[in-house]
């Protein structure tokens, strides 16, 4: 299940926040008075700061590419919207800063773990709130000009959070498939794993069944996601391959048919990100 994501940067599982702190705070003016105390103006509001703790463990990820992401995104200003695992949008924000701390390593130097900290900074866009305040007006349903839609139609943070969780599904159980089929490749008891797999690959199935499910019930996000969409169906004809090699009793065939399997899992993963911010955020 997804803990929080950070642009197209996923936090899961044991690779979460240990904690998240926000700062807002007032712009105000001091107006100079003669024999007095100073007047205060309030001039608007400072860009919204957010302090991130991660721990970075190799038993869940690769610290060093953890930390290499981060800072790709960080020396590039990326603008990452942020998005936690209930839908909540915390809004726009570029990385400002980021120490890290190495804990240990193993022989060869290799993080094995790391104390992460990130500082993000609002990116306020008032052209872009514009545009946003007026496609929500022109989407809206009361005002004259326009029809009442379904509320089916209209994506939500409760629908990102849902294709998010089938879609980390689906990779948790393509994982254990992995696992499972490398285990047959060494090990005997090749009946219980093919049992164990074919569950597997069932739970799948729905998992890419409920994305569809969901693409569809969101008329105005399904024109955009047509690709989500097709790779949700190719992971669903690359499960009635693995379903047939299991039938087969061939380990070889089985082997084969997951190398499909799992790169039709990736193509699914890959094009969920950018789907999936745009409904948490809005966009579409």
């Amino acid at each position: 299940m997804m803990f929080a994501q950070l642009g197209d940067i996923i936090f899961e599982g044991l690779k979460g926040f240990d904690s998240l702190s926000v700062s807002v705070s007032s712009s105000i003016a001091q107006h100079q008075l003669i024999g007095g105390k100073p007047k205060l103006q309030g001039t608007g509001s400072e860009a919204q700061a957010i302090s991130l703790s991660i721990s970075l463990n190799a038993a869940f990820c690769t610290p060093e590419n953890e930390i290499a992401a981060l800072e790709k995104a960080r020396s590039e200003y990326q603008v990452l919207p942020l998005i936690d695992g209930t839908g909540r949008v915390y809004g726009d924000y570029v990385i400002q800063s980021i120490e890290y701390e190495v804990i240990k390593t193993d022989t060869t130097g290799a993080i094995v773990s790391a104390q992460v900290s990130v500082e993000l900074l609002e990116s306020y866009d008032i052209e872009k709130e514009k545009a946003r305040a007026l496609a929500a007006r022109n989407a809206a349903f009361a005002v004259s000009s326009m029809t009442p839609i379904s509320a089916s139609t209209v994506g939500s943070g409760s629908d990102a959070t849902q294709l998010m969780n089938s879609v980390q599904s689906a990779k948790a159980e393509a994982s254990a498939i992995d696992d499972n089929i490398k285990i047959a490749q060494t090990a005997g008891n090749i009946e219980r794993i093919y049992a164990d797999t074919k569950q597997r690959v069932d739970n799948v199935v729905q998992h890419a069944q409920d994305i569809q499910r969901k693409l569809l019930s969101v008329q105005r996000l399904y024109d955009l996601a047509t690709g989500m969409y097709d790779q949700a169906g190719n992971v669903i004809t690359n499960c009635t391959s693995m379903y047939n090699a299991i039938s087969s009793g061939s380990l070889l065939g089985l082997t084969n048919a997951n190398n499909i399997f799992q790169s039709s899992i990736v193509s699914l993963d890959n094009t969920s990100v950018p789907i999936i911010t745009a409904i948490a955020t809005r966009k579409i």
